[in-house]
């Protein structure tokens, strides 16, 4: 079990930390995408590369919790931008709290135009952690 899925958990449950705090949920909202530190440093070696005309590789490696799962991506494509996002899902309903990496390889459809790629997880209980954006390369 590694650091990486301990730290996906971790950002995953300071996203239920309002329910518990004092202050009003306002004050714990997530950040927009350009101020997301914490997603950003939990992605590592991540690349999107152009297969054809029409698909995009994407390559990285996540930080998450011991007992997470990346399943298959969600795309929208707006303009030359493809929003990719990952949903997680929780393979274990007792688990500890060790930090993994998490290796993903996916192959997604994007038309030529793309030349972004906005990378996101999903949580299981369906709130989005921004990972960062990428330049899609030839």
């Amino acid at each position: 079990m590694s650091l990486a899925k301990f730290t996906l958990a971790a950002a995953f449950a300071l996203v239920a930390i309002p329910a518990f705090a004092d202050a009003p949920p306002s004050d714990f909202d997530m950040a927009p995408p350009a101020e997301q530190a914490e997603g950003a440093s939990m992605l590592h070696d991540a690349t999107a590369t152009r297969l054809s005309d029409t698909q995009v590789q994407i390559k990285f490696t996540v930080d998450g919790g011991a007992c997470q799962a990346i399943d298959t991506p969600e795309t929208t494509a707006t303009a030359d931008t493809l929003a990719v996002v990952f949903p997680s899902r929780d393979t274990a309903e007792i688990c500890t709290m060790q930090i993994v990496l998490i290796p993903v390889d996916v192959t997604v459809d994007a038309a030529v135009a793309i030349k972004k790629v906005d990378l996101s997880l999903k949580a299981a209980n369906g709130d989005v952690l921004p990972l960062g954006k990428l330049m899609v390369e030839r």
